[in-house]
């Protein structure tokens, strides 16, 4: 792996671990994306290779801090409603539409399923998402997102 690849790596995973850290929070579910273990390619394009390399930074990182990680297969976690279970149909921009007529960004369906299926957990008011763009050196918030 390339250092500037690597550096970008361990930057990603630092820096939303020392805010989660702050928030209090003692466990993160990072989801295994089965599809992409399943994909060729090379370090610098999405693959299994980049991505077990991602989740060992991420969870060396959240052991630094004292943050329990599991990895959850989030396989079909995107099929089905995180609310209520009924078979979601993909929409335009990554919007997952449930037949009882409410929608959600495809990656918070997918993210609230794992939830539930780690924990039986189910959230009921969802809040605005921490964001950060990650470059090689420092880690920004996107604007507006973090407030």
């Amino acid at each position: 792996m390339t250092s500037k690849l690597l550096h970008l790596y361990r930057n990603l995973a630092s820096h939303p671990l020392e805010e989660l850290h702050g928030l209090g929070v003692s466990a993160i579910y990072t989801g295994y994306s089965f599809i992409i273990a399943q994909e060729e390619g090379n370090e610098l394009t999405v693959n299994i290779c980049s991505y077990r390399k991602l989740m060992d930074a991420v969870k060396s990182r959240a052991q630094e801090y004292g943050v329990k990680a599991f990895e959850v297969v989030e396989h079909d976690a995107s099929e089905n409603c995180a609310y209520h279970g009924g078979e979601v149909k993909g929409g335009p921009r990554g919007v997952a539409s449930c037949p009882l007529e409410h929608k959600l960004h495809s990656d918070l369906n997918c993210a609230l399923n794992i939830l539930k299926k780690t924990t039986n957990a189910t959230v009921s008011t969802v809040k605005k998402p921490l964001a950060f763009i990650v470059v090689h050196n420092p880690v920004a918030p996107v604007k507006g997102c973090n407030t």
